[in-house]
């Protein structure tokens, strides 16, 4: 989790139109990653949105309150950050609830609006769902796009795909690269393999 929000961090950064306040936003994304206390790191991001008009701090509590189990709130908020600055990373994790609830059609929906940013992690989403859709020419595209991005949970996914599908050599090619791009479970899978 700590990982994803220092991605999250630095993506808003990267994208970001110009505020003069980053202040309450920077607290209370140190309160979330580093402190670990997100009813405080709330206090701050509520902060950052009325007093500071920064629509960043919408993607962090829209994450603050899918982890609190309100999906009905984090979707809220998810959609406020769009809307408001059409924030990349809450299309992700608004197509990931949606995900999670097995709205397939909203979640695409939300993931194919991170891709046109070039959204890796969506990307990896997204060939899941048609993968899983049985749409394996798609499931193919979407993960070599993520792919190019270096992202090892696509790899490993395109690893399974090809797998499943019998295409023994390339299931082979993507679970080495995986492991060669740090991926725990193709490291696990091609040790165990290697050791026959």
């Amino acid at each position: 989790m700590k990982k994803v929000l220092i991605l999250i961090f630095f993506s808003i950064l990267i994208f970001s139109e110009p505020y003069d306040n980053f202040e309450n936003l920077y607290t209370g994304i140190n309160y979330l990653l580093e402190k670990r206390d997100d009813k405080t790191a709330e206090k701050y991001f509520l902060k950052a949105v009325n007093e500071d008009n920064n629509p960043n701090a919408y993607v962090y509590l829209g994450i603050i309150y899918n982890d609190r189990g309100d999906k009905q709130l984090a979707e809220k908020y998810y959609l406020l950050a769009i809307e408001k600055r059409n924030t990349v990373m809450a299309m992700t994790y608004l197509g990931k609830l949606y995900h999670g609830e097995n709205n397939y059609n909203l979640a695409k929906k939300y993931y194919l609006m991170a891709v046109e940013y070039d959204e890796p992690i969506a990307m990896n989403y997204l060939g899941v769902i048609y993968g899983n859709e049985k749409n394996y020419d798609l499931a193919e595209k979407y993960l070599k796009m993520s792919i190019s991005y270096e992202n090892s949970e696509a790899m490993y996914n395109l690893f399974r795909m090809y797998l499943m599908l019998s295409d023994f050599e390339n299931a082979r090619k993507y679970l080495e690269m995986a492991a060669k791009g740090g991926h725990r479970e193709a490291i696990e899978a091609l040790e165990y393999l290697n050791s026959d």
